[in-house]
Parts: structure tokens; C-alpha cells; sequence
């Protein structure tokens, strides 16, 4: 895979693409994105994520997972129909999982069955982990105490404070940084002048948390470009010296990328 841009997390599976896929694809391209990483959520995305494992296979790959907000009673019989489509894809992560106490605090029991079963495959397959933490980063990170798989993965969207972040990082983990990290009320572009971008990945998680200056708009690969620059300012860096760290990152934990 040629140096650029690496979107780490991207529903492009989403019907908000569906009718300018390929202009989308262009846009990003001319920005310097070089592949996008698509996460699953639940039975329902899997189909779309595969035809377009197959049909973009030169830009787009896979994970396979059940997003927290998706687990159900009968989150066994949830899990067990997605690993049904194990061999159907080369999947470099198992993904979207995680804990999500935003929306329904009363399902985090179910949330934290589910997501150990789902450490117990990826450890099983050698697969690293994505990671969604939304209102539950205590919980999260006392989950992979517990249990946390040998292949690592990312805090996807990452929006905690420093300490947060040290203790992602003393779990092996890296923080995925997109969109939010241009936003005025976060405290992203600090935690990011302290530690670096040693454990950083870029992502989108497009169609959702666009950049300024395209705040209300559908985000996109493409607009990662927006990303690269407030995190090199917040770093004192290079734009092009992200670029390389945060591809070199994303290649480390997610090396089938490189396969």
C-alpha cells in the first residue's frame, strides 16, 4: 500500500453513499486517501460491507463485529449469525464492538456478555479490536483489564482527556482522532500536544462527526485532509509528518492492511 491517508473508520456502506460512491471515492482520493476501513454494526450491514469488500477490494476493508447499541436479548444468536460470513471476507479486525451507556444504561450487562464473547474471537482469530466507548470508558477499560485480546486495536473515536488516553496507551491500545478534534468544546487538541502521535489513527466514522469547516454536512474520506491539519498544529509538527506517523500507526495495529 502506497503512503497516504488511512480512514481507520468509515460506514461507506451507509445509503447516504449510495448514489455518489465513486465521486466520493475521487474526492478522497485527490486528498490522499489511500484505503478506508469499514466496521460492521449488525446483521443488516454485513451485506452491504461485503459487496463492497468486493467490489472497491483495491481501497476498501473489513471488520466484522456487533456494535453495542445493536445487542440485543439474544445477542448469542446476533453473533453467531454474523461469524457465519467468517470466510466470506478477509476481515482485519473484529469491529464495531464496545459498551455504550449513552443511550440505554440498563442493557450494559448484555453489552459486556456480548463483547467478551467478542474479545474471545478475536483473540481466537489473532485479529486486533475497534472499539466504540461512548459514555463508558471505566467500564471499557475494566473490561480489557479482565480480558484483552493479545492483538491490541483502537478506542474508535477517541474524545477523552489525558488521563483517559494514558490508560488506552497502558493497555497497548491506540486512539482513533477524527473530526471532533477540530470541534471548539473538546479538549482533543490539548491531550494531543502531550502525548504525541505515537498511538494515533485517523478516522472519519463518515457519515457522522464531519470537520469544521463541514460541520451539518455528510462526512467523508475526503475531509480527513481538515483533520491532518488541526492535529499537526496541535502537535507542532508537519501536516506531512502526521500523515506518515498516523500510516505507519494504522499499519501496526491492523497489519493485514499491509498483507
Amino acid at each position: 500500500m502506497k503512503l497516504g491517508i488511512i480512514d481507520t473508520h468509515a460506514h461507506l456502506n451507509d445509503k447516504r453513499f449510495n448514489e455518489d460512491w465513486s465521486a466520493m471515492r475521487t474526492r478522497a482520493e485527490a486528498q490522499g486517501v489511500v484505503a478506508s476501513i469499514l466496521p460492521n454494526v449488525e446483521e443488516d450491514t454485513i451485506m452491504p460491507i461485503l459487496g463492497l469488500l468486493q467490489e472497491q477490494s483495491d481501497w476498501c476493508f473489513g471488520m466484522l463485529g456487533l456494535h453495542p447499541c445493536s445487542v440485543q436479548q439474544n445477542w448469542q444468536e446476533q453473533i453467531a449469525q454474523l461469524w457465519r460470513y467468517e470466510s466470506e471476507a478477509n476481515w482485519i479486525a473484529v469491529g464495531e464492538i464496545g459498551l455504550d451507556l449513552y443511550w440505554d444504561k440498563t442493557t450494559l450487562d448484555r453489552q459486556l456478555m456480548a463483547l467478551h464473547a467478542q474479545f474471545q474471537k478475536a483473540q481466537q482469530m489473532g485479529l486486533p479490536i475497534c472499539l466504540h466507548t461512548r459514555n463508558a470508558h471505566a467500564e471499557t477499560v475494566s473490561a480489557l483489564k479482565e480480558f484483552r485480546p493479545d492483538s491490541g486495536g483502537v478506542f474508535h473515536c477517541f474524545s477523552g482527556n489525558y488521563f483517559e488516553a494514558v490508560q488506552v496507551f497502558d493497555l497497548d491500545m491506540f486512539i482513533g482522532i477524527g473530526g471532533v478534534v477540530t470541534y471548539k468544546q473538546t479538549e482533543l487538541r490539548e491531550v494531543l500536544s502531550k502525548v504525541g502521535l505515537s498511538r494515533v489513527v485517523l478516522e472519519t466514522d463518515s457519515p457522522y462527526l464531519p470537520p469544521v469547516p463541514y460541520r451539518g454536512k455528510c462526512n467523508e474520506p475526503a475531509y480527513l485532509s481538515e483533520v491532518v491539519q488541526v492535529i499537526a498544529q496541535a502537535c507542532s509538527c508537519h501536516p506531512q509528518e502526521v500523515i506518515e506517523t498516523t500510516f505507519e500507526n494504522a499499519l501496526r495495529v491492523y497489519p493485514k492492511l499491509s498483507a
